[in-house]
């Protein structure tokens, strides 16, 4: 299966890189001498795009009137790029957006009866790129609330005589995203997008086939560069016998700021502890994933040494406590709520201090809480299984680049050489249909929640200005593990009378609430121009 994948991978560069733009991937001839190389001579079918060339459903109108949110995201939404395909022959689609996808020949079951489709199936890809259209489209880049970097974000739906179809188990489709030379690549990966309440969850393919590979087309034929394996997530095989040394007692370190609801303060003052779950990474940094019952997550930086197991540096899995002190006008606030009056998850920010004393836990339980988990035994084969896979991979790039190299200096000869300059692209496989993501974890020093007071329900996001990220808050307004000290646009969105109304703020992640949000009326066509602004990240 996976002689099958890097067949395809090679396919898709050699095929789709040879043409100067997409109008002409049905023109496209394949080099069957090259792909023998691969040990079979390929049946592939070039599939151009059948669909609209217009992106939008719908034109805009202006004095258009408005009431909810969900019919600003319908009138916007961009058209997908829709391919007829045969099912029973390999194929490479290139979409729009320069988007490559290779299929291999009888991928595809039907949904509901799980019987192989023979006829011919409708593929519906959107593509995502641009922030401005992430953010129409409702999508954020996080994964179990940590902040992600996006390369770029697509969805895929196949259908055939109306019914949904899926891939089979064993299949993977190889997906191709175009990327420019001044980008950088490390710690890319496949997500999969999961729906978790109102929102979408990354969820990362920590397989060796979720690994993006970066591909580069130059006038010398392919190269092959970096595999990357994420390893911020190992743990232990076995739970170590001795806790990790305390090294670090300074009050500073110990004490953070935290926000807790005003329900769990009414009742009792002064101070009192809470139990909380989380781990402790490879530089004794402690963080909490859930704090009593409520998930929330802190950093008290440099407390415990690192833990080492089996030569390798690793995250422990343990409980503690963090104690607050609170002293609020009891009396005020239980007549206030027993009035019907005031909001009891209004959030109070207090000083939280870690009670260094831990204790190891399962790291099952935290997998739940926290998602993305890979133990040491996994890790190392994992890397073993990569550094087989860079020989081959170097083995036959080496191949086709003579093979390309050859190629080039007959059409130079001939006059007839149309390659595309250099152009680099990510290559993932992912074995599911659905929302796709390439991403990585975006991990900086210091990490914090930040507050946005909000006086009513509306669509709000940050959109940062180093990284291609937007983060979403929870409905206090809070925005939670975010860099502290990143440059941000904080962009609202809500609906009054008819109107539109935007809010557009530039501003700096910081330890003071942000306070007054200022929302003014503009057009479907105000909305979008200001949203393209935030394109040139």
């Amino acid at each position: 299966m996976v002689k099958n994948i890097f067949k395809a991978c090679f396919s898709i560069a050699l095929i789709a890189l040879s043409c100067n733009n997409s109008k002409d991937m049905d023109q496209v001839a394949i080099n069957q001498d090259i792909l023998a190389d691969t040990g079979k001579m390929a049946d592939v079918e070039i599939v151009s795009n059948e669909g609209s060339s217009e992106t939008y459903v719908h034109d805009i109108i202006e004095d258009e009137k408005f009431y909810n949110l969900d019919r600003i995201s319908k009138r916007l939404s961009k058209k997908p790029s829709y391919f007829v395909i045969n099912n029973t022959r390999d194929t490479v689609i290139k979409c729009r957006e320069g988007t490559l996808l290779t299929i291999p020949a009888n991928s595809f079951l039907n949904a509901v009866t799980q019987s192989s489709v023979t006829g011919k199936v409708k593929i519906l890809v959107k593509e995502f790129y641009k922030m401005s259209e992430m953010i129409i489209a409702g999508l954020s880049t996080t994964s179990d609330h940590k902040l992600l970097e996006t390369g770029g974000m697509i969805h895929i739906k196949a259908s055939s005589n109306g019914d949904s179809c899926i891939l089979k188990p064993n299949r993977s489709i190889v997906i191709g995203m175009p990327k420019s030379d001044s980008e950088t690549f490390d710690g890319m990966q496949l997500f999969n997008g999961v729906h978790s309440d109102e929102n979408l969850n990354w969820i990362p393919n920590n397989s060796v086939s979720g690994l993006a590979q970066r591909w580069r087309r130059t006038g010398g034929g392919l190269s092959q560069e970096s595999i990357y394996l994420n390893s911020e997530y190992v743990y232990p095989d076995e739970l170590p016998s001795k806790n990790p040394k305390l090294i670090n007692t300074n009050p500073e370190n110990l004490m953070t700021a935290i926000t807790v609801p005003l329900r769990d303060l009414v009742g009792q003052n002064g101070i009192f502890t809470k139990k909380a779950i989380g781990y402790i990474d490879t530089s004794g940094n402690v963080h909490t994933c859930q704090i009593g019952n409520s998930r929330q997550k802190v950093l008290f930086k440099e407390i415990f040494s690192p833990t080492t197991y089996k030569d390798l540096k690793v995250n422990l899995s343990v409980d503690f406590s963090i104690s607050f002190y609170s002293k609020i006008n009891q009396d005020y606030y239980q007549k206030l709520f027993k009035m019907g009056k005031g909001n009891p998850d209004s959030l109070i920010t207090l000083t939280a201090k870690l009670i260094p004393t831990i204790k190891i836990r399962s790291n099952q339980r935290l997998k739940k809480i926290n998602g993305s988990f890979i133990s040491v035994k996994q890790y190392k084969l994992l890397h073993k299984r990569k550094m087989q896979m860079h020989e081959d991979y170097e083995k036959k790039v080496k191949l086709l680049k003579l093979k390309e190299e050859e190629k080039l200096i007959t059409q130079e000869k001939n006059g007839t050489s149309n390659l595309q300059a250099a152009q680099n692209y990510l290559m993932l496989s992912t074995p599911n249909l659905g929302w796709i993501n390439c991403d990585r974890f975006y991990n900086v020093p210091e990490k914090m929640d930040y507050f946005v007071e909000l006086k009513e329900k509306i669509n709000l996001l940050i959109v940062f200005s180093s990284v291609k990220g937007i983060v979403s808050p929870d409905q206090n307004g809070v925005f939670h593990n975010v860099p502290k000290g990143e440059k941000i646009t904080l962009v609202g969105l809500k609906t009054e009378n008819g109107k539109l109304m935007m809010a557009y703020h530039k501003t700096i992640i910081s330890e003071k609430p942000f306070e007054g949000l200022d929302f003014k009326a503009v057009t479907l066509k105000e909305y979008k121009s200001k949203l393209e602004e935030l394109n040139r990240i």
